[in-house]
């Protein structure tokens, strides 16, 4: 199905946010989402589930010095 991430249109056979990270290689990383607009808890990766034309922002936590 075709969402956009990150400004981008994609193809992606994720169903859920969790599925998602993992495709795009962010699984065991500090990753913030913003999904429709609305921040997303990390507790609610799995439960949610992704649709044709949705909209996501996805982006890894980096600290550095």
């Amino acid at each position: 199905m075709k969402i956009t991430l990150n400004g981008n249109e994609i193809s992606t056979n994720a169903h859920t946010i969790t599925e998602l990270v993992k495709e795009q290689g962010m699984e065991g990383k500090p990753v913030v989402v913003e999904y429709n607009k609305k921040a997303l808890v990390a507790s609610a990766h799995s439960k949610t589930q992704i649709a044709k034309g949705d909209s996501v922002e996805m982006f890894v936590l980096g600290a550095g010095g």
